[in-house]
């Protein structure tokens, strides 16, 4: 627990340093703005729009990006971006590769009801469905409890070593969810498998001595891991002739066979089906026409070539939780909106999905349930971007979520390389994107609540602006007569105002803390910049803290119409 001094009272509100310092511009995790309730309406979103269908249609006549060589010649593709707060896509851009007119199977010319396989973005679909059936409470809880076949196994080899057996009650639903499990990332595979992974060595290396897989695991209900599917009694015999691929919550790594036991689980502590717990908890909710947990119709699908060679109808069985899943990209927005706007469930169980649950070797990528989570392209603050891909057969896939602007897009695409072109396209508009989104909301800021505002039956004035910093500056609070902007400017800290996540019912008040932007220490192993999460609401006076402050917004949400600061006792009118 980290107690209140001195030192801390003035990183929080009272004190300050003594000289002139640099600024050093920090904001609290999450968004610095009011999520923007029109970013289409803003010159810099249209203007950011104009650029990514630049980019992308000159990606794909010249095959040449910043971010490698393409060829879509051969590799259809659809791209969307929406917003929580707009009805219709903020960007809709479809390619059709030359050579889909003539595939003997699906549609000719795609439009945003075209039908894609989703590959392992079905393993975020799964999850969606575990939260809004029964929620995130039992994430602590072994899957021995709701697995009897695993229950077994644990009871069977308890005491063994866990370097040669699955330690299975060490293994909870949430790790499970967040690749954490340890689980072996596929069935074990058979004499097929065996030879395609002995012919992937490198020329020179010799394949390993080894005994054939038993029959009884190869059998035709689980022979091999990406192509024939397992059915549920192929999984436990194959998952267990294996060892452990990790200890549980040592790390991540990926796992396939983690999201068929999730299955598992749900449908135990249901008594229902996941296919049936899609329909009732997902699809019907949100009114999704072409979303299909497996069985998709052809004819809607965009098919390379035909059936057979891009894998559309291969049932997967077992597998389907972990890839699939089929879907739209009209119904993949509904779906994206309706985790940012938590339609399924509270706004409490969102935060809390949406957030990291481990990390990578790499300092710009961490884990969630299944997120998988990369730093947005902007250098001012640290957004993060929530992200799925997939991929299955002739297709590959991405959702990626901006809670921070309440945005999101996603990527469909299928042909002779799906893998390459989603990769540069998403990074194309993430790149164009994210700085539009973070342009316009700056934009829609200035035109909601920069301005003056004036405390009633006093010439005391509250001046708010926005800078290319995070945050609403504040440049003038003037509390009778004194101006509080003006003298922690003197000491060389200026006010910032950023959200906080608490919004009346209704969304008129929106509540806000302040952060004092001040000279950067130097660094050393314990970090001391950018750690104002350290004191947020530290400087409480009469049972209020200093730093607390409510703006008040007119009913479409387009004029700031009051602040309040809750800790001086003083709220100001706009002007």
């Amino acid at each position: 627990m980290r107690l209140p001094n001195v030192a801390s009272l003035a990183l929080s509100f009272l004190l300050a340093e003594s000289a002139l310092a640099e600024y050093h511009p920090c904001s609290l995790i999450g968004p610095d703005l009011p999520i923007p309730r029109a970013v289409s309406n803003t010159t810099a979103f249209k203007d950011g729009i104009i650029s990514l269908k630049k980019a992308i249609a000159d990606a794909i006549s010249t095959g040449v990006t910043s971010y490698g060589d393409m060829d879509a010649s051969a590799t259809s593709f659809s791209v969307e971006i929406f917003s929580i707060h707009e009805e219709d896509p903020l960007f809709t851009y479809h390619y059709g590769a030359p050579g889909l007119a003539d595939s003997t199977d699906g549609v000719k010319k795609i439009d945003s009801d075209s039908i894609y396989r989703l590959g392992s973005v079905s393993k975020v679909l799964t999850v969606f469905t575990f939260l809004a059936a029964v929620g995130d409470v039992s994430f602590n809880e072994p899957i021995t409890k709701y697995i009897p076949e695993l229950a077994a196994y644990a009871a069977q080899h308890a005491g063994g070593d866990e370097i040669d057996f699955m330690d299975w009650d060490s293994v909870t639903i949430g790790s499970l969810a967040s690749q954490l499990s340890g689980t072996p990332p596929e069935p074990a595979g058979s004499p097929f498998t065996d030879i395609i992974f002995k012919a992937s060595l490198p020329p020179g290396v010799p394949a390993p001595v080894y005994d054939p897989i038993p029959a009884n695991i190869t059998g035709v209900e689980c022979p091999n891991a990406f192509g024939v599917p397992c059915d549920r009694a192929g999984i436990f015999g194959s998952i267990n002739f294996q060892h452990p691929s990790m200890a549980p919550s040592w790390g991540p790594g990926y796992s396939n066979v983690a999201f068929m036991l999730l299955s598992f689980v749900l449908e135990n502590m249901t008594n229902s089906t996941l296919p049936d717990l899609f329909t009732s908890k997902v699809i019907k909710p949100l009114g999704l026409k072409n979303t299909y947990y497996s069985n998709a119709p052809l004819d809607q699908g965009v098919v390379p070539h035909n059936d057979s060679v891009s894998g559309y109808t291969l049932d997967l069985l077992a597998g389907t939780p972990a890839g699939g899943y089929y879907s739209s990209t009209n119904d993949m927005r509904k779906i994206g909106k309706a985790m940012l706007n938590s339609s399924l469930f509270s706004a409490a169980q969102t935060r809390r999905w949406l957030k990291p649950l481990t990390f990578t070797a790499n300092d710009a990528t961490l884990v969630g349930a299944p997120w998988e989570i990369y730093k947005a392209p902007l250098t001012e603050r640290s957004v993060w971007m929530y992200t799925k891909g997939g991929d299955i057969g002739a297709y590959s896939t991405q959702l990626v979520l901006l809670p921070d602007f309440g945005i999101g897009f996603s990527y469909l695409g299928g042909g002779e390389d799906p893998g390459n072109v989603k990769r540069i396209i998403t990074d194309i508009v993430a790149a164009v994107g994210v700085h539009a989104f973070e342009k316009a909301a700056k934009e829609e800021a200035a035109n909601v609540f920069a301005g003056t505002y004036q405390r009633e039956g006093s010439n005391d004035t509250f001046v708010i602006a926005v800078d290319a910093n995070p945050g609403l500056l504040v440049t003038k609070f003037l509390v009778n007569g004194t101006d509080i902007a003006k003298g922690f400017g003197a000491v060389g800290d200026q006010i910032r105002l950023t959200p906080t996540g608490l919004v009346s019912k209704g969304g008129a008040r929106i509540g806000l803390k302040s952060v004092l932007t001040r000279k950067p220490a130097p660094e050393g192993a314990i970090v001391v910049n950018c750690v104002d999460w350290f004191s947020v609401g530290r400087t409480p006076i009469g049972g209020v803290s200093m730093d607390e402050f409510v703006v008040k917004i007119n009913g479409d949400g387009t004029r700031g119409m009051e602040i309040e600061s809750r800790g001086w006792r003083v709220a100001y009118s706009r002007v």
